[in-house]
């Protein structure tokens, strides 16, 4: 494998870059970008080189920075070529969710600059963060239930004062006119 390493703190240099170009990273906080960019590590890759092997396992995701990565399929000794990967794009990252061997070959159809993320770094900060997110969502899941039931007596008491004004006129409100 031809490959240069930077430093990690390269990779965080490049969450502004990877909130524009990432719809993933875009809907997330920009901390918890931060955090994740900590965990990963910017590599490069020549032209032509294998970045993985089909059935490896999958225990790494990428993101492209720069160039296209190759992905490449192996039956009977032939190889063929079934997609590729660009800039902002990430590869790898089913495989690696769902604990499978790599179903393809990545190689570097270009010079390439990545982002690589290894699993067990990224399973640690969201093994961390598990407390913290429960206890948040019990927070506010009993505010939102409580808001919710104080919203719908405030919307009955609203029909019942149109319907007490509209009484006079002939009309009342229903669900049907809604």
């Amino acid at each position: 494998m031809s490959e240069r390493r930077r430093s990690k703190v390269d990779a965080t240099r490049l969450g502004p870059w990877l909130c524009s170009r990432s719809a993933f990273f875009k809907r997330m906080d920009p901390k918890t970008t931060e955090a994740l960019l900590e965990r990963g590590r910017v590599r490069r890759y020549a032209r032509n080189s294998v970045v993985c092997r089909q059935g490896e396992s999958a225990l790494t995701f990428y993101v492209v920075v720069e160039g296209t990565l190759s992905a490449k399929v192996s039956r009977e000794g032939v190889e063929r070529e079934i997609g590729s990967y660009q800039s902002g794009e990430f590869a790898g990252g089913l495989a690696l969710m769902r604990q499978q061997p790599w179903p393809f070959s990545l190689h570097a159809g270009t010079d390439v600059e990545a982002i690589e993320f290894d699993a067990r770094a990224i399973s640690q900060y969201i093994a961390a963060l598990r407390p913290t997110a429960i206890d948040f969502l019990r927070h506010f899941s009993s505010e939102m239930a409580r808001d919710s039931r104080d919203l719908y007596q405030k919307t009955v008491s609203l029909v019942g004062q149109i319907n007490a004004q509209t009484r006079g006129s002939g009309g009342t409100f229903r669900r049907e006119d809604r």
